[in-house]
């Protein structure tokens, strides 16, 4: 007789592989996405030729933190485990962030803005000390795209705290996903003092 549920034996195959070589219209080789629950993209990492300080074949990747620690090496760094990074698993490599207002660190409060419960926003804080006197704050997307200009001033040291409504610099609500805030310091002597970045997510 013909069975009713008949079983399907499906071949084994490998995890996709990364891409190390980038093609000629673009300086990355391949991106990384990590989503949330709801399929909102929180994090990325270029993979692949000039847009990354990793090594490139045969490794693992993790997150080293919840933010992203400096400008240069994003927030992801090779395993050091010896079988690899596993899903569920602590991390082999972790990072502590710089306490916010401890020497101007950059603070988002609350760092993901959930749209689906009603109008809400996010503070941006961040402190400046001597001999800091000017700011800038931008936001961009994961792919590079200024989203809003916060603008500065040149008020010297001291706290700021601006809010961010979703919105980009036309007014119109920014797409769900993660962003990166990008703060530049400059002192009256030195020029640029400290850049500092940090992510947020928007739902």
């Amino acid at each position: 007789s013909r069975c009713r549920n008949p079983s399907r034996i499906l071949a084994a195959s490998g995890w996709p592989s990364l891409n190390n070589l980038p093609p000629a219209d673009r300086l990355f080789a391949d991106r990384i996405y990590l989503r949330d629950s709801l399929g909102t993209v929180i994090d990325a990492v270029a993979w692949g030729g000039t847009r990354h300080e990793l090594p490139d074949r045969d490794l693992s990747l993790e997150r080293i933190g919840p933010e992203p620690v400096n400008p240069g090496a994003a927030n992801w760094t090779v395993c050091t485990a010896q079988g690899g990074s596993t899903p569920g698993c602590p991390n082999s490599v972790t990072a502590t962030n710089e306490p916010a207002g401890a020497a101007g660190g950059l603070e988002l409060i609350p760092p993901l803005l959930d749209r689906r419960s009603g109008p809400g926003a996010i503070h941006l804080r961040f402190v400046l000390t001597e001999p800091e006197v000017s700011w800038e704050l931008l936001l961009f997307n994961l792919w590079g795209d200024l989203i809003r200009d916060f603008g500065g001033d040149s008020r010297g040291a001291g706290p700021r705290d601006l809010v961010w409504d979703g919105r980009d610099d036309q007014g119109e609500p920014a797409p769900p996903g993660a962003y990166i805030v990008w703060l530049e310091t400059r002192s009256a002597v030195a020029g640029v003092a400290r850049r500092l970045k940090s992510r947020l997510v928007l739902r």
